[in-house]
């Protein structure tokens, strides 16, 4: 048996889905199969490489890999939630009324319960999938349901953009990263 093998545009190491390839000709191969013969083999059939997480979870689990319904690039997933030590009075607060206490939301005050893949980039969908699963939580996922003050994170290769969930509405939040041009920084 062959280490690495492309069938049905499936990269198999060693018989486990590790990746896939697009269109375009990209391998999107999970990170935990980031290793010298793999890097070898894609590089001998010319392809550039994209190593991201959740890859293996989104096609044993059998989710689409390359785009979402309406022909979106499928993202990247990570749910943060408040850290158990944050004090209770600032668990579970709107955004407006974390603001009103002089606070933003910052990635000190969170620890990352999932880091993988689902089928869209809807952040209503995932909230739905995190909080009301009727089919059990997507492999990885090691929070709570989700509710408000827990922060989305969409990512890949070019960067990630952060939700904070304000009562199953999810509004943009810099959470840490440096302020666009022409935005003032809040104090």
């Amino acid at each position: 048996m062959a280490g690495v093998q492309l069938r049905s545009r499936t990269i198999h190491y060693y018989g486990n889905p590790a990746g896939f390839m697009q269109e375009d000709g990209t391998a999107v191969v999970d990170l935990m199969f980031q290793n010298q013969e793999l890097n070898s083999w894609l590089g001998k059939k010319g392809c550039q490489v994209s190593w991201q997480n959740g890859v293996y979870d989104r096609i044993a689990s059998g989710q689409a890999l390359i785009e979402t319904p309406d022909g979106e690039a499928l993202k990247s997933l990570r749910i943060h939630q408040m850290l158990p030590s944050i004090q209770p009075e600032f668990r579970y607060l709107t955004l407006d009324d974390l603001q009103g206490r002089g606070i933003e939301p910052m990635p000190e005050m969170y620890h990352v319960v999932y880091d993988g893949g689902v089928d869209t980039n809807n952040l209503e969908e995932i909230y739905r999938k995190f909080r009301f699963s009727t089919e059990g939580n997507p492999p990885g996922f090691q929070g709570n349901p989700m509710s408000r003050s827990d922060v989305v994170e969409l990512y890949d290769e070019s960067g990630s953009a952060y939700y904070y969930n304000d009562d199953s509405t999810f509004l943009p939040i810099p959470f840490g990263q440096e302020p666009e041009q022409g935005m003032a920084m809040q104090m």
